[in-house]
């Protein structure tokens, strides 16, 4: 089977089909998923092809999920194997040694350690971020309740000052042998509102994995390797993509604010409509920085108009959530240097109440109107490179995507990843 139906997709869930041949690294695999079958519409895995003497032995193709197969969305198989690695004496040498390492980076001044990576399918920018920003302490085993009522456990949470009595979790840490991310890993991560990484650890001796090792393998990019290889894999919430993108010594023709579209019914967008207000309040920011505020389509024809917008925005399946009203939260971006620590704040905690309340969010990269009538039939925003004194220089880049996340719930029941608790 060459063709699969991705789930998220601006066309709707399972909407979107997918060429086995288009798929060129396993990250964007991981992103991608789930998939299913167009026919059976049953979960598939994409198998990778293989060449021998620069000849192709078997070309990529997606495979139907059965029998044993079938344990890649089975969180009680993902569990078993998660707690039988974490037992083995490389593993726990692994998270001894990164813990080491990143306690001593907390001890300096600077407190950095920086991961980057590029994902040219969703933008033709970078991503950035600091491990250590905002962190004040580190746990092991630290467990989260994810919205599936799965758990998942990171080998190290990176964790900084309380809001409203909670640790707020900056960063997760896994350490595996060969990246073995299931489906159901893929789903779990997918409800997360934090970066995550994953540390390869297979092939490795004990004396190979040390401090020296560890501070290495947090921030290696595929600069780092000649072959253009890496032994981490950094797993970024696309709800974070706005916080995390990056085009220095690059002028683009953007605002210095940006929006994000929610869309839900009616009960729970006014549940993250009050909690993003509590969390605004908490940080000291007011309405006019942070502007949380919902759009009634049925107030007048103009907030109505903005209403359909912002849902040609995101693509199919608003209307079925929400067809009168949306959630427009209008926030700086992060630029900004006064305030920088609680706007990173207030960003992590926006993305956990999206995933959280399992709602369907968009993205405008300015404010204006013209922003969303613009490109409705693109998946990525375009935006203009700009040159001082050169008025008619202008250069077109893909920013960033219209759609960062779908509701999952509905995902993982007809996947067969059962809600009840475990």
């Amino acid at each position: 089977m060459h063709e699969a139906l991705q789930y998220f997709s601006r066309l709707g869930p399972f909407k979107k089909k997918v060429s086995a041949f288009e798929i060129k690294s396993r990250e964007y695999y991981r992103d991608i998923l789930p998939l299913i079958c167009p026919d059976t519409k049953r979960p598939v895995t994409w198998v990778k092809g293989t060449f021998k003497n620069g000849s192709v032995v078997r070309r990529s193709h997606f495979r139907i999920l059965t029998g044993s197969v079938r344990n890649d969305f089975n969180y009680h198989e993902y569990n078993k194997y998660r707690i039988e690695s974490v037992q083995s004496e490389e593993h726990k040498k692994a998270k001894k040694v990164i813990l080491e390492a990143l306690s001593r980076k907390m001890a300096t001044t600077r407190k950095d350690m920086f991961w980057n990576f590029a994902y040219n399918e969703v933008s033709d920018f970078y991503f950035r971020g600091n491990i250590l920003f905002n962190a004040v302490k580190f746990e092991e085993e630290y467990c989260i309740k994810t919205i599936l009522d799965k758990k998942l456990f990171l080998d190290i949470a990176v964790l900084g000052e309380s809001v409203d009595n909670s640790p707020l979790l900056l960063f997760g840490i896994e350490v595996e042998k060969g990246h073995k991310f299931t489906g159901v890993k893929a789903i779990l991560c997918k409800s997360l509102g934090f970066p995550f990484a994953s540390i390869d650890i297979s092939g490795m001796s004990l004396d190979e994995i040390n401090v020296e090792w560890a501070e290495k393998a947090l921030t290696l990019t595929t600069k780092d390797d000649a072959m253009g290889f890496r032994k981490n894999f950094v797993y970024l919430p696309p709800v974070l993509y706005p916080l995390h993108v990056r085009h220095e010594n690059m002028i683009l023709d953007i605002e210095n604010r940006h929006s994000y579209i929610i869309f839900a019914n009616e009960v729970t967008l006014k549940k993250i409509e009050s909690e993003l207000v509590y969390i605004r309040n908490s940080l000291g920011y007011d309405q006019k920085t942070l502007n949380i505020s919902v759009v009634n389509g049925q107030k007048s024809r103009d907030a109505l108009h903005q209403v359909q917008l912002a849902g040609e925005t995101i693509g199919e399946g608003w209307e079925q959530l929400n067809n009168s009203q949306f959630l427009r939260v209008t926030v700086p971006r992060p630029n900004v240097k006064n305030g920088i620590s609680n706007l990173h704040k207030f960003y992590l905690l926006m993305a956990r109440s999206f995933l959280e309340n399992d709602a369907l969010v968009g993205y405008k990269y300015t404010t204006g109107r013209a922003c969303a009538q613009s490109e409705s039939s693109n998946d990525l925003w375009t935006a203009y490179q700009i040159f001082p004194g050169e008025k008619k220089k202008a250069i077109p880049h893909r920013f960033l995507p219209k759609l960062l996340s779908t509701p999952l719930l509905a995902a993982a029941s007809q996947l067969g990843l059962s809600t009840n608790p475990s």
